[in-house]
């Protein structure tokens, strides 16, 4: 069932609610789409407008699914301003929260569509009443451009499976529980505080277990001022056992200016997330730095078989890390350099890591220029006896060619030749 919005003015409504009224299907429908094309959509009308096509005169027993579909450009421009300052759902009128709890009382999935990364300042979510309602049965819940209104409920449902939220430091406070064992997609986004992971729960007191999740994402934006204060607080494991190697197991998003100016801030995000004990397989970090971001001393997702910091790093930093991934077979890095916070001395470690076949450099440079180190790269290479492909960017394949010859780094590795190719890139990400 849908109902469309189009602009320029004249506003003209578009629906087949009338149809399917008239044709007795209601107790068939599932889903209710409400889209807006050229112009935003006024949710203080809803009610009204859907009464004028005849919504509330049938049951709409099986109408689960409740979905917003914003025009991109027109939410932007709507977001240029500062959000009112009326979040408190008691404030609110009714009546269009009200309309929606009557008329489709079994909701269970509640989405709202942009097509663009979540704004800034987000407004409050202007049906906080019927999403309030639905909290205690929500399955699904996709919001990343409205911050949640005040709710009555300090968790979410036992059942909720898809979830993609925008928290700032306003609607953290009182923030509902997050029941973790449910979950199988999770996004947040992250506008002027860092993540916590004391916002989910789980079925036992002192344990946190995705126990179905298989997608997960995390995006701060550069307004983060020091890191959190959790990791100086008890935190029990987070453990994820259904994340699968072919499953992009944890990615992490930073989004920033290209300077330094938050290096500082995106690096304690990064050491905060390695220094938990994660049961992964595979983790990927986009932080958008010009400037090196140094990683932890100790990482402890000894499981990992494939990691993808896209960000620049320092050689030693890398190193250092390297041996305490027993299973790490591919390793893609933003760009290296020398100069980090250990001393260059690298004549005593001979061997960085015994089983790594796959090695990708420099994903970064296309997103953010910088001038990453062929002399690290090569010294990189020669201790990781088990490489059978190299791969960076076309336009440098013949500088990394000639380094390594220089470096006499044409070796044979314990299972094969190693091969130096050239990959293409886009937007700082790999194409086949």
């Amino acid at each position: 069932m849908h109902l469309t919005v189009s602009s320029p003015y004249p506003i003209l409504w578009r629906t087949n609610i009338p149809h399917i009224v008239r044709s007795k299907n209601s107790h068939y429908t599932q889903r209710l789409v409400i889209s807006s094309r050229g112009c935003t959509i006024d949710y203080s009308s809803l009610g009204d407008i859907l009464g004028v096509f005849g919504f509330s005169t049938v049951e709409w027993l099986r109408l689960e699914k409740i979905c917003f579909i914003e025009d991109p450009q027109a939410a932007k421009q709507d977001s240029d301003t500062e959000p009112p300052i009326t979040d408190d759902i008691r404030e609110r009128p009714l009546q269009p929260s009200q309309y929606f709890v009557t008329h489709i009382p079994h909701g269970k999935h509640l989405c709202r569509s942009v097509s663009m990364y979540p704004v800034k300042n987000p407004p409050v979510f202007p049906l906080g009443y019927m999403l309030n309602f639905y909290l205690p049965r929500l399955q699904t819940r996709i919001e990343s451009n409205f911050i949640l209104s005040e709710l009555d409920s300090t968790c979410f449902s036992s059942y909720i499976a898809r979830l993609v939220l925008h928290i700032n430091s306003k609607s953290a406070e009182g923030f509902p529980k997050i029941f973790a064992p449910s979950l199988e997609i999770l996004a947040l986004f992250y506008s002027d505080i860092a993540h916590s992971w004391h916002i989910f729960r789980g079925s036992l007191p002192g344990s946190v277990i995705f126990e179905n999740l298989t997608e997960l994402a995390i995006y701060h934006y550069p307004k983060i001022i020091g890191s959190s204060e959790e990791s100086r607080t008890y935190f029990s494991p987070i453990l994820f056992p259904k994340l699968k190697e072919n499953v992009p197991v944890l990615a992490v998003v930073i989004l920033g200016r290209k300077d330094n100016a938050h290096s500082e801030a995106a690096g304690s995000i990064a050491k905060d997330l390695f220094s938990k004990p994660f049961s992964t397989f595979t983790a990927e970090l986009h932080i958008q730095k010009s400037l090196p971001v140094a990683l932890p001393d100790t990482i402890l997702w000894t499981k990992l078989e494939k990691l993808y910091p896209r960000f620049p790093v320092y050689f030693s930093d890398l190193i250092h890390i390297l041996p305490q991934l027993p299973r790490l077979r591919w390793l893609i890095v933003g760009a290296i350099y020398y100069t980090g916070h250990c001393i260059e001395n690298t004549e005593s470690v001979q061997i960085w890591n015994s089983i790594l076949t796959q090695l990708i450099l420099f994903s970064s440079t296309g997103v953010i220029p910088t001038i990453p180190s062929l002399d690290a790269m090569c010294n990189l290479v020669s201790g990781l006896p088990s490489l059978l492909k190299l791969a960076v960017p076309e336009d440098m394949l013949t500088s990394a060619i000639d380094a390594l010859s220089t470096h006499a780094i044409s070796r044979e590795s314990n299972e094969g030749v190693l091969q130096v190719v050239g990959y293409r890139q886009k937007r700082g990400m790999i194409l086949s």
